[in-house]
């Protein structure tokens, strides 16, 4: 007996580690990785490992480690709650199970070279041509197709780039910066602060509308509505000769699990009341100020009101939703 709790006592300690304890684990992981439970085991009651999982689904390195990690927390629980029982047979099973997945190895599929979006070539290419025939020195079709290729991929290289841009821009911070900077936030902008952050709404949106929060008892879940600020029906010119419209979402909705920690922070704001809605009645200059300042106060540079907004776009990327989703989501 005194071996197998020589052995729990090592891998709790270096599960300790990399992980936060696991004798708890938390609601927005559970909602992350909920999908991932029933994974736990093959039909046949063999283990089904992380790298067996990323290879049926194509996962990317990133999104099996997180897999990796929450599986780790699910098997270290079991281990103490079978040891707790004095199950000893299935304590020692679980245990070689974690050791295995701690150094369960992954190398994915190497990505294959990005493809133009034929709609997007076909448009450059006939702009291309069209200035072709104002040229002293005119170039050929097979040179003009070569450029029309290259200048695609290199805006789609450059959009990959921005939209990572947003996420390296929240690398280092502290895994409580937004409460930490909340506490400096004066409390006329927390209640709109909070809004913003569970929600990634722009900051503009809560000035000239109000938000709506609504709070349904019967499917146990907060409805957020939001209208939207960029809705103009104006059009523009871009690369290529043609017009592009600015407009976005008129009205969006947005469901949001009361028991993660953006649900608590919206739920507590309606009180006693099923329907709120907040809006900032100050000026959208002086509530991104409010939070710069607030922000310096707390110790983190280059952060502004927007740096939530680009969070919950990764926050919801890191949850599995697809890229469009999450323009959705935020308003595009």
């Amino acid at each position: 007996m005194s071996n197998i709790k020589q052995k729990v006592q090592k891998i709790y300690n270096e599960h300790l580690e990399n992980f936060e304890p696991p004798n708890k684990l938390a609601t927005t992981t559970k909602k992350r990785y909920k999908r991932y439970f029933n994974t736990l085991s093959n039909n046949d009651g063999t283990f089904k490992f992380p790298t067996e999982y990323a290879k049926q689904n194509n996962l990317k390195y990133r999104t099996y480690t997180h897999y990796r990690a929450a599986i780790l927390q699910i098997v270290m629980q079991r281990i103490l709650r079978r040891y707790n029982n004095n199950e000893i047979d299935k304590t020692e099973k679980l245990i070689k199970i974690y050791k295995q997945i701690k150094f369960d190895k992954y190398t994915p599929e190497p990505e294959l070279e990005a493809e133009p979006d034929p709609k997007h070539l076909e448009r450059v290419l006939r702009g291309l041509r069209n200035s072709n025939k104002q040229r002293n020195h005119k170039l050929s079709d097979d040179e003009l197709k070569e450029l029309a290729y290259q200048k695609v991929i290199d805006k789609q290289a450059k959009e990959k780039s921005q939209r990572n841009t947003k996420s390296r821009s929240l690398a280092g911070l502290t895994k409580n910066w937004q409460s930490q900077i909340r506490q400096h936030i004066p409390s006329k902008y927390k209640d709109i602060i909070k809004i913003v952050e569970a929600t990634g709404c722009r900051p503009i949106e809560i000035t000239e509308n109000p938000v709506r929060i609504t709070f349904n008892q019967a499917e146990n879940l907060i409805t957020v509505n939001i209208k939207g600020a960029k809705i103009s029906d104006s059009q523009k010119t871009v690369p290529g000769g043609r017009n592009k419209s600015s407009k976005g979402q008129e009205w969006r909705e947005m469901d949001i699990d009361p028991n993660s920690d953006q649900g608590q922070m919206l739920y507590n704001l309606l009180g006693e009341q099923t329907q709120v809605e907040i809006q900032n009645t100050q000026s959208v200059e002086a509530l991104r100020e409010a939070y710069k300042r607030a922000s310096k106060k707390a110790g983190f540079k280059n952060i502004s009101i927007y740096s939530l907004r680009h969070w919950k776009g990764c926050q919801l990327k890191t949850e599995g939703f697809a890229l469009k989703e999450v323009a959705q989501a935020l308003g595009h």
